[in-house]
């Protein structure tokens, strides 16, 4: 049974590394967090074309590209994974014709033949999300783990219809429709596990934060062990998995705190209340069918997330909103709704 993720891979990643994106540590190190894609290491005067939307237009260089990318897309957070969970679940219980695999270079850990073959004739048993990732328990060959990048998709397209841009894989069911993989940037990963719980603990990711399981106690025990900035925090995967930049500043902006506030320092009924509003926001995001930029006009008033660009004004007061730094990721607040 080929294995997921782990210490070995295509480009032999290290989650320690992975995880000081998120985690803002490791300056030369960026990182798409639980991805096995470095983004250093590139000769300063080669354009990262592979991260291009093709045609490549851009005049930027090196890390100068990587920072820029990071800074401007948004990599899809919980809702949108579980917008995607929902639509493999439609395809529960149906076979798969066969498999095609137009870009090997997203696969993890497993050969693209290999992987057709062991998919073709397999049964889609049941969907799971843990955090960003989405897994695909299949009938005898294990569990496909997907994690989408930036600006990655999972589509359900009826036969006839041409192929969206950027398919990856594609899974052909019996009726000629397909469940596509789609991913832009080429920053994203599919790869085969044995099951769910083996690829979370071995790729470190700590727990869902909509898991009932994952309780205010758990929550506020992390706070309580933590110096740094609670949206740093909020955004570790190792410590709790499925927020990323755009929810966390959607999540503080809610529990009216300052994005640098110090994570232990918020005790008792503050921390409480910011547990409350984290679960609040993504379960109205989810039943609005939103995600970090498709959707968004569909969430409640009040919410952030329709002002989060330059020039945006808070919901609430109208003030102009703010940036801040943290982790190598720009975050938005209001000055006077999340003072410091």
């Amino acid at each position: 049974m080929p294995q997921s993720g782990g210490v070995t891979g295509h480009v032999g990643y290290d989650v320690s590394l992975m995880n000081e994106y998120e985690q803002g540590s490791g300056p030369n190190v960026i990182w798409d967090a639980h991805i096995a894609v470095p983004l250093l290491e590139t000769d300063p005067d080669q354009c990262l074309a592979g991260l291009h939307l093709e045609p490549c237009e851009c005049s930027l260089s090196g890390t100068a590209l990587c920072e820029r990318l990071f800074e401007y897309e948004s990599m899809p957070e919980l809702p949108e994974v579980e917008i995607f969970r929902q639509v493999a679940d439609s395809c529960r219980g149906r076979a798969i014709n066969h498999a095609s695999i137009a870009d090997p270079g997203i696969l993890e850990g497993i050969p693209a033949q290999d992987l057709e073959r062991l998919l073709k004739g397999e049964y889609l048993r049941s969907s799971r999300r843990h955090g960003k990732h989405l897994f695909l328990e299949l009938s005898g060959a294990g569990t496909l783990a997907m994690h989408f990048g930036m600006n990655g998709s999972l589509k359900l397209v009826s036969e006839g219809e041409p192929d969206p841009s950027y398919a990856r894989l594609q899974l052909y069911f019996e009726k000629g429709d397909r469940l596509v993989y789609v991913n832009p940037r080429r920053l994203g990963r599919v790869s085969l596990a044995e099951n769910a719980e083996a690829f979370i603990a071995e790729t470190d990711l700590g727990p869902d934060v909509l898991d009932a399981a994952f309780n205010s106690h758990a929550f506020v025990a992390i706070l309580a062990s933590n110096k740094r900035d609670i949206k740093s925090v909020l955004m570790d995967q190792a410590l709790m998995a499925g927020i990323g930049n755009i929810y966390s500043d959607e999540i503080l902006f809610q529990a009216r705190l300052f994005p640098g506030t110090a994570a232990n320092q918020l005790k008792g009924k503050r921390a409480t209340e910011l547990f409350r509003a984290m679960r609040k926001t993504l379960q109205s995001a989810i039943n609005s069918g939103a995600g970090s930029e498709q959707g968004v006009e569909r969430l409640p008033k009040g919410f952030l997330l329709t002002q989060r660009h330059p020039g945006g004004l808070c919901p609430r007061c109208g003030a102009l909103l703010e940036t801040v730094k943290h982790g190598g990721r720009t975050g938005y607040y209001c000055h006077r709704c999340q003072p410091t």
